[in-house]
This record gives structure tokens, sequence and C-alpha cells, in this order.
């Protein structure tokens, strides 16, 4: 500090209680190191941008991560580095790297100083190298700020843009609640439907625009829900036909294994990118995110059953009818024999068993139950 400017401190001083704000790298490291927003919202000047988005809109992107960080890490440890990118104009700018210490979860800013030293902006870099070597592990979480174009404090809003961020907002307040309440399975459907042709309109460039991303990411979850609901029935079916025969005959086994395998490969995202453990517990399904609003487990009862029978048997029969363990464990998810080698159907026709030419064989005392489409609302409910 310059000696005109201790001269100014002191007769600040004489006037009223002052308060001096160190805005320097190192402050912010430290908080950053201890996930303090508090700290860097004192720290970081209100009449700056950040990333070019004004101070509260990078602060509240920071406390994302750091929410996300808190739910294993208590401090970040920091690493020193630069940008590494010939084409990024911060080019060999300083930044820092931020680890978390039990996550391994990891973020970095590149940090711009005037000539007092003092941060004037700080930037995500996205080809960042540490100084040293081996400080990070490379197969744990990169965070990243989200920034949107209508974040921006230079964004220009089109008609376009206008109409499509009203129609985001208003389709998803149609879900929001504000206490937790159940949805049925009519109003979901209902809303995917009515929502549509919106929908469609949208591509990747609305994931430059905040409400527009929401949109698109509530639909797309929501759609899936929808196309769980449409598989109920078939699942239905599946589960009479399990439960009528006797499948403690192997060779009964394999065969529903392969003859609904094609629907296994559809319920293999239900768990738990739709349902979790959580709900399982509870009986009721989050719709999505913070809709505050949920469905009953019952309404996918039987994709639920069906896929954890598949869970529970499936794999099991594969690995013990495989034709080679050593060239399925060459094969990789983008060879073209990849499909044929997860497929229970595929070893068992290699070892001449056609499980296809089989009939089901009922049990003692049961008929085969013979499904309908004005049975299924009224059977479904008798299935365990």
């Amino acid at each position: 500090m310059t000696p005109k400017q201790l001269k100014l401190l002191r007769q600040l001083s004489e006037i009223g209680e002052i308060t001096f704000i160190n805005r320097s790298k190192e402050n912010i490291v430290k908080a950053f190191e201890k996930l303090d927003i508090i700290s860097l919202n004192r720290i970081l000047d209100d009449k700056l941008t950040y990333q070019d988005v004004a101070k509260k809109v990078f602060l509240d992107k920071v406390n994302e991560l750091f929410i996300e960080l808190k739910e294993q890490d208590t401090i970040l440890i920091s690493h020193n580095g630069f940008c590494n990118s010939k084409e990024c104009p911060n080019f060999e700018k300083n930044g820092v790297m931020f680890c978390g210490t039990n996550s391994g979860k990891h973020f970095n800013f590149i940090f711009e100083q005037d000539k007092t030293e003092k941060v004037i902006d700080i930037f995500q870099c996205h080809s960042f190298k540490c100084q040293s070597k081996d400080v990070v592990n490379e197969n744990k979480k990169e965070l990243f700020l989200k920034i949107y174009d209508d974040d921006r404090l230079n964004f220009v809003a089109t008609s376009d843009y206008l109409n499509k961020n009203t129609y985001s907002l208003n389709a998803i307040s149609e879900l929001i609640s504000t206490e937790n309440c159940e949805i049925a399975k009519d109003e979901i459907v209902g809303w995917i439907n009515r929502h549509k042709e919106f929908f469609d309109t949208l591509d990747w460039t609305s994931y430059n625009y905040k409400n527009e991303s929401k949109f698109y990411d509530c639909y797309s979850h929501i759609r899936k829900i929808n196309n769980f609901f449409i598989l109920e029935e078939a699942c239905f079916n599946a589960l009479q036909i399990y439960h009528n025969n006797d499948m403690s005959i192997e060779i009964q086994l394999l065969k529903w294994l392969v003859d609904y395998e094609d629907l296994h490969k559809k319920l293999m995202l239900l768990h738990p990118n739709i349902v979790n453990e959580k709900d399982l517990k509870s009986g009721k399904i989050n719709l999505f995110n913070d809709l505050n609003r949920y469905f009953k487990l019952d309404s996918l009862k039987c994709c639920i059953a069906v896929e954890n029978i598949f869970d529970t048997l499936y794999y099991d029969k594969l690995n013990k009818y495989l034709i080679d363990k050593k060239d399925m464990a060459e094969v990789s998810p983008f060879d073209n024999e990849f499909v044929d080698y997860i497929s229970l159907g595929y070893h068992l026709e290699k070892r001449n068993l056609f499980v296809d030419k089989i009939n089901y064989i009922p049990l003692p005392g049961l008929n085969n139950f013979l499904y309908n489409a004005s049975s299924f609302t009224e059977m479904k409910e008798g299935v365990n």
C-alpha cells in the first residue's frame, strides 16, 4: 500500500468506521478451499462481472458446485496451474485447480489480476494443466459452472427467445407445487401430450438458455416415465406367464428370460434413473428434481417386478451359458458383436438350445392367464 493510500485510510477512519476488503487472489483461493460462499461474496467486487455474468449470478453457480461437493467434502485442496489451450485467449494465464479431499471431484479457474494484484475476473478453463503431476484423479468427476447465454450481461433477447422462454416457464409452472403432493398418472400423460409439439421445436441450442434448458430436461425425463407407463401392460403380461408356469424348471426359466430379453433392454434405465432406493422404500417416485411432485410406485409396479426378476436371474444365466468367457472379456461395447455377446438368447442358440421352440408348462392346478385389454386394469393389482 502506497503512502498516499495509507494517508487516505487514516483520514477516512477519522470520519467513521471503515472496512478494508482484501480482494487478492490468495484470499479468494482460501475461500474456495473452505467452500465458503459467504466470504466469497464479501471479497468479490459488486461492480465487476465474472465470466461475463453479474457477481450474484456467478456466486449462485459456484454455490451449486459447493452444495454437490459438501455431500462428501469439508475442504478443498488447491493446485496451481495454467491454461494450456493455444486457441484460448487465456493461454498460459495462471489459475488454480480445486480438488475435494474425499470425493476427488475437481474444478478450476483462471484468475485475472490488475497491477495491484486485485482479482478483476475469474474464468473456467477447459484445458487446465497443473504444474505438479498426478495431483488429480482424472477418473473422478470434473465440475463446471453452467453459464447460459441469457445469464450474460450483454445478452439481447429476440422475439423468438421471449416466446420460447415464456412458454417454458408456463409449462413448468403447471407441475410445480408449494407442498409435496401427488400427481396422477393421467395428469402426467396429459402434460406430455399437451407440450409435445413445443418440445419437438427445440434442438441442442435450447441448452444455451436457462428456462428452455430446464423445460427440455424436465420434458425428456417425464417422457421416459411415460414410456415406462406404456410398458406396464407388456410387463403385466410377462409376469402372468412367469407366475403361472413352473420356473424352477431350468429350460422354462431360460425360455422366459429369452422371450422377454427385448423388454428387459427397455427397462434397464428404470433403476436408478427413474426409481431409486429411496423411492422403493417410500412408495413415492419423485417426478423431476425440485418440482415437489411425486407419483405412486404402484404406477410402475409391473415394470419394477419384471426388472427385479431380470436383475436377480438373467446375468447368472448369461454367465453360466457364455460360449467363451475369455472372448466375452475381450469384446468392446463399440464392437459390432457386442449386442450378441450380451444376449442370453445368442449364447443358448450357439449351444443349440433353441428355447423359442419350447412350450411353457403350467403349474399344477393353475390355468394359463389369457390376457385381454379389459382384464389388464382389473387384474394387475393382483400381481406380486
